[in-house]
């Protein structure tokens, strides 16, 4: 399949799937060949809970840190 990319103003992120596997790059917006990234590998049928999941963990440690 072929990646799929969006770029915002803090982060960019890369997404490639395949039948077995995705792979989910998060890096800075400025990092174009994702050198900095991290990376989260996961089964698609598990996509949509491993994307919420995410989510909520750094809500969760933006919340440590900053209150």
């Amino acid at each position: 399949m072929k990646p799929i990319e969006k770029i915002g103003k803090h982060a960019r992120v890369k997404a490639i799937c395949d039948d077995k596997l995705c792979w989910l790059y998060i890096a800075p917006p400025w990092d174009n060949n994702y050198v900095h990234s991290y990376e989260v590998f996961f089964e698609p049928k598990h996509a949509k809970k491993t994307i919420r999941e995410l989510r909520r963990l750094i809500l969760e440690v933006y919340k440590e840190l900053f209150q």
